[in-house]
């Protein structure tokens, strides 16, 4: 338990010391601020220079706290492609680095290292997610009555979900490629494998990018229950990818 405590304490500090906890820390702030300074500020600049000196005058929706919330999701792929861009190479740097043959001959089980990335990989994720969607949440419902958004936590949970699969996506590669390069092709794949899955309409609601468009369900023409299957379906694949992950990294020669 000490050596992987110890690792665990190591993969924070790399954390910090390489600035990858100050550049997610800044994006998930951004990320947060923007969709209800974008709904709040975004009519009025169209209003003023579509009346500025041209006589034409633009008419907009009513804005609510549902315009807000569909502004967050919508720029959410941004906040979650920053954090794989960031993270994707937590395993495959110590293979060119050396560290990690040199902490396995020291004798840290290969278990500890997979379980000690997996929840550098959770806590990073969970912050990041949690804190931008905290500050949107926090100024829309400053801002609007959140009587015209339902399911606005549900929604938030779903999505932290799919990053979640996302996350073990990256560690299963990084179990058998040599570089970086095999992460992202493989972090690209199952993205975009998922998404023109997602255009058959049978199969679309039991998809996990089903997760990442809320839209439906905070409108109300959809419930919790009509995208649970995403949720189970995304959380099997979750823990099939972690299963694989452990297995191949086990078993992979460190040469």
């Amino acid at each position: 338990m000490r050596a992987f405590s110890a690792f665990l304490r190591k993969e924070l500090t790399a954390q910090k010391r390489t600035g990858k906890l100050y550049i997610l820390a800044a994006a998930a702030v951004i990320l947060g601020i923007l969709a209800p300074a974008t709904a709040k500020l975004l009519p009025k600049l169209l209003e003023a220079v579509g009346t500025e000196g041209s006589g034409m005058t633009i008419t907009l929706g009513e804005v609510t706290a549902f315009s807000s919330f569909q502004q967050f999701f919508g720029n959410a792929s941004m906040g979650l492609i920053a954090f794989l861009a960031v993270e994707a190479g937590i395993l495959t740097g110590e293979y060119r680095s050396g560290t990690l043959v040199l902490a396995l001959t020291k004798g840290l089980p290969r278990s500890k290292v997979i379980a000690a990335k997996t929840l550098t990989l959770v806590l990073i994720w969970s912050v990041f997610w949690w804190i931008s969607f905290g500050i949107s949440y926090g100024f829309t419902a400053f801002y609007w009555s959140m009587d015209t958004v339902s399911h606005p936590l549900f929604a938030g949970f779903a999505y932290w979900l799919f990053g979640m699969m996302m996350t073990a996506v990256i560690l299963l590669f990084s179990s058998f490629s040599k570089g970086i390069g095999g992460v992202v092709g493989g972090l690209a794949g199952v993205y975009f494998g998922y998404s023109l899955l997602g255009m058959i309409p049978k199969l679309g609601k039991y998809l996990p990018v089903k997760l990442t468009a809320p839209d439906a369900l905070m409108k109300g023409s959809e419930q919790i229950g009509d995208i649970l299957p995403a949720v189970i379906i995304t959380a099997a694949a979750t823990a099939a990818a972690l299963t694989a992950a452990y297995i191949i990294f086990g078993r992979r020669s460190m040469d």
